[in-house]
């Protein structure tokens, strides 16, 4: 969690921290300054991959949208506890779900899941892909599977695969899997 992370930070000496974390990392940024850059990253890079982000949606209004464009209800009520999800070409960013749960990376996860789609296709993220990252990360893939088993079910990571790896992703930007 941040919060905890932040409270570790605030232990040591701002030139401490600042050795130790370089420009990209979370270091002592505020999660809301770090929520925005990253709503931007994704904003200026998602036309690349035939994108677009919306964070401008409440979450009765995304409900909405979702309807409007043929989703089912149970999808509908399902996104106004999602930080973010991408429907066709539009990634969604439900901000005020995304500030609650500290999901300061929402906005280049879901552009990730965008790359991953456009650039490996369907099914080419195999079982043995994820045997292998599993292998590679070893007792550290922990972490992923503890938000797997709090955020999706098992129907939903077999049709979505890339969940893996953008999860992957999130844990090492959040530093919660490291290489040494």
């Amino acid at each position: 969690n941040l919060d905890e992370k932040q409270g570790i930070i605030d232990k040591y000496p701002e030139d401490v921290v600042n050795k130790k974390y370089s420009e990209t990392s979370l270091g002592r940024q505020p999660a809301a300054k770090t929520f925005e850059e990253n709503i931007e990253f994704a904003k200026k890079h998602s036309a690349l991959y035939g994108l677009e982000v919306d964070d401008t949606m409440s979450p009765a209004e995304i409900r909405d949208y979702l309807l409007a464009q043929g989703e089912s209800q149970e999808d509908a009520d399902a996104s106004v506890r999602a930080d973010g999800f991408i429907l066709g070409n539009k990634i969604i960013i439900n901000r005020e779900v995304a500030m609650a749960k500290d999901a300061v990376t929402v906005g280049s996860h879901e552009l990730l899941h965008g790359i991953l789609r456009k650039a490996m296709g369907e099914g080419a993220i195999s079982t043995q892909v994820i045997s292998q990252l599993k292998r590679s990360i070893g007792s550290q893939w922990s972490v992923v599977q503890e938000r797997i088993d709090a955020n999706y079910t098992p129907e939903y990571m077999e049709l979505n695969p890339d969940e893996y790896l953008t999860l992957v992703s999130d844990a090492i930007a959040k530093e919660e899997i490291t290489y040494e």
